[in-house]
């Protein structure tokens, strides 16, 4: 929000440091598909912090979207059925 890329970028390198060591710790632990599991999304984790950096506005909640779409899904299946 406040237009800071280069400590943004910071936050999301800091982020997959720390989720690479829990991984990490995780193996140690024995613990093989929960470490899997976070390195495969931690990319995706960030995704959010990423589009910022691009001048993407996401909104922080879904619920109007949620509501339309079952909205439509209700109307639609209410007309199919008869």
């Amino acid at each position: 929000m406040d237009g800071d890329v280069d400590r943004l970028r910071w936050r999301i390198d800091w982020a997959h440091g720390e989720l690479k060591k829990l991984a990490g710790e995780l193996v140690e632990m024995g613990l093989t598909g929960a470490a899997k599991f976070i390195r495969n999304s931690a990319n995706i984790l960030v995704t959010y912090a990423r589009l910022t950096m691009k001048g993407v506005r996401v909104p922080y909640t879904n619920n109007q979207v949620e509501r339309l779409m079952g909205e439509v899904a209700k109307r639609v299946k209410n007309r199919w059925m008869h």
